[in-house]
């Protein structure tokens, strides 16, 4: 069925690609989801709200299967169509993404930059407030600055409550996490 979208209706292959993405992560299936997402964006040019979610997706397999430089051009790519976009809600999604996918890529010398330039695109959207506050958070408990994580923490709570009860998903679930291993007989990370 992807095969056939691909040739005879591109723009619904990457659709299918974009809905079919969490379920090919959660089934380890991380080269195939790619494969068709490269795919599909090659068939689907087109600038759209869905393209940027093909490029995010593709972004994540890439960080998944361990190539997090390939994720930073794809976040610029989303950054920029997000710049030209006239909707607020999308344009504050799109910056918050590429400060995402800086994250996951480590990039520490630009996430800071990128994270307060960011914030001026959120302008008054709620949801991506939560959602960009909470990374900042992961950001500062990355560099082991508990009490800054508190107060971002504290101000992603406060755009969960304004944030109205009938908008769609919206929250980019991330957290810290490590390994712990036992080294002659001393747990460490």
């Amino acid at each position: 069925a992807m095969a056939n979208a691909l040739e005879h209706a591109p723009e619904q292959a990457l659709r299918a690609a974009v809905a079919a993405w969490r379920s090919w992560m959660a089934s380890g299936m991380h080269a195939e989801g790619l494969q068709w997402l490269r795919r599909a964006l090659t068939a689907s040019p087109e600038v759209s709200p869905m393209r940027v979610r093909a490029l995010f997706a593709t972004a994540v397999f890439e960080v998944r299967v361990g190539r997090t430089a390939e994720a930073l051009p794809l976040g610029r790519s989303i950054a920029e169509l997000g710049r030209r976009d006239d909707d607020p809600v999308r344009r504050a999604d799109a910056a918050h993404l590429h400060c995402l996918l800086t994250w996951l890529a480590a990039e520490w010398k630009i996430i800071d930059r990128l994270l307060d330039t960011a914030a001026v695109d959120l302008g008054s959207v709620p949801p991506v407030h939560a959602s960009h506050d909470h990374l900042r958070a992961l950001v500062a408990l990355s560099r082991g600055d508990p009490e800054t994580a508190l107060r971002y923490l504290d101000s992603s709570l406060h755009w969960l409550r304004e944030t109205q009860r009938n908008v769609p998903p919206f929250f980019s679930v991330c957290t810290l996490a490590f390994s712990i291993a036992q080294y002659e007989g001393i747990t460490m990370p």
